[in-house]
């Protein structure tokens, strides 16, 4: 995930936020809770608007931001409804 916020810190100039919702209509909507998120970490909150409006539309289950990692009681970042059960910061 460390690798995964660089580069989106890198790229975050480019980032559409529209453009976000549609690609996220067309993935698994875990991966665009976990965006969310990460976008977020690299501080591109002006970006995220719509995606959190689309993932508040979708009502998705809560999801661990790291599936391989337990996250039983781990809190709930209720924008993303994503469980926090890894620290992620940027290599840069």
């Amino acid at each position: 995930m460390n690798n995964v916020v660089t580069v989106l810190a890198e790229l975050s100039e480019c980032i559409d936020g529209k453009n976000l919702v549609a690609v996220a209509a067309l993935s698994p909507i875990a991966w665009a809770q976990r965006l969310g998120n990460l976008l977020e970490l690299v501080g591109t909150e002006d970006k995220t608007g719509e995606l959190a409006d689309y993932i508040a539309r979708k009502k998705p289950a809560p999801t661990p931001l790291v599936p391989s990692q337990p996250f039983a009681g781990i809190r709930q970042l209720q924008r993303w409804r994503l469980l926090v059960n890894d620290t992620v910061e940027s290599d840069d």
